[in-house]
């Protein structure tokens, strides 16, 4: 079955949404972000468009998220208890997928593409077994790659210190942060890593 009737029917509920806050102003709709969050599920992945609209919905739908910057990583965000566990549990699961990509290489079916949509909604369920076997590719990389091992510890310690514990759920707006916090912290190693590449080159080149 085509996904082009999903795609027509959310564009123009999109396009409808964002012109009538651009002329009226008030709150972009919930249901907006709900459409949103079920699209990542579906797709077990946060695209950039996705990350915009979830963070400009945010910002429409609570004052809290007006001056806080989120467009890019924010290791330490302002928010109240349960909405930064949330972004933080976003966090994660991009480090763990990383770990998993260190260890195993370029593998069928990433544990994002299987846990996305339980880690996203359900993380006091999802997350344990998650990081067992983080702990088992951490084992691997220390072997012969030390240097990398050390340098994902320290980012999966850094995350955790800000989780006193797994939410057993999230909710819808949460759900968006989560989101958020997978895509910041995935586009934030993939930034790191060509920097890294970058560095290499010029030194070999010198």
């Amino acid at each position: 079955k085509s996904p082009q009737p999903f795609f027509d029917n959310a564009f123009s509920f999109i396009r409808q949404a964002l012109t009538r806050v651009a002329l009226y102003g008030g709150k972009l709709p919930l249901d907006l972000l709900a459409r949103l969050v079920r699209r990542n599920r579906v797709e077990q992945d946060v695209t950039y468009s996705r990350a915009v609209l979830i963070k400009l919905i945010l910002t429409t739908q609570n004052e809290q998220f007006a001056m806080l910057p989120m467009e890019n990583l924010n290791p330490d965000p302002e928010l109240q208890p349960e909405d930064r566990s949330a972004y933080h549990c976003g966090r994660l699961l991009a480090e763990l997928e990383a770990t998993q990509r260190a260890a195993l290489g370029k593998i069928n079916a990433s544990l994002t593409d299987r846990y996305y949509g339980a880690a996203s909604s359900n993380p006091a369920t999802a997350f344990p077994p998650l990081m067992r076997g983080a702990r088992a590719h951490l084992s691997k990389l220390r072997k012969n790659q030390s240097g990398t091992c050390n340098a994902l510890e320290e980012r999966i310690e850094e995350i955790t210190s800000h989780l006193s514990d797994f939410p057993k759920t999230l909710t819808m707006q949460n759900q968006g942060l989560f989101a958020l916090g997978y895509y910041h912290q995935r586009a934030a190693n993939r930034a790191a890593a060509k920097s890294a590449i970058a560095s290499k080159k010029i030194q070999e080149s010198n």
